[in-house]
């Protein structure tokens, strides 16, 4: 049993303290990117990374081998073709369910790189 005022009720104040800080920032980042989710895919690369190319859809052995073996338009990105192969799982072609995963992902590293930066800093 804690007792108010003890250093371990204090350190456990201000872990919700900073828990508290870190979801408000995750929020925040989540609310600037929210508009996303009205966009369709773009013609910047998205035709030519998800329109045109079959091989990332799905997360089975050819789709998880293309993901490791290809340089796809100059780059070397295996764990971002398995994601996008996750997203095609659960959202298929609808740009949303990919705007929505991608928006999920930013807050989740919102909140480790609080964590993380809290931590490597001593604060």
């Amino acid at each position: 049993m804690m007792v108010a005022g003890s250093p371990a009720s204090g350190a456990r104040a201000r872990w919700l303290g900073h828990g508290v800080l870190a979801l408000l920032i995750a929020v925040a980042t989540i609310a600037a990117f929210l508009p996303a989710l009205g966009n369709g895919f773009v013609s910047w690369d998205d035709i030519a990374s998800f329109l045109d190319n079959p091989h990332y859809r799905g997360l089975g052995w050819a789709q998880v081998k293309w993901a490791f073996t290809t340089f796809h338009m100059g780059l070397y990105m295996p764990l971002s073709w398995l994601t996008l192969g996750l997203d095609y799982v659960l959202w298929g072609m609808n740009p949303v369910g990919y705007h929505l995963s991608s928006l999920l992902l930013h807050g989740a590293t919102t909140l480790a790189f609080y964590f993380l930066s809290f931590r490597l800093l001593g604060l």
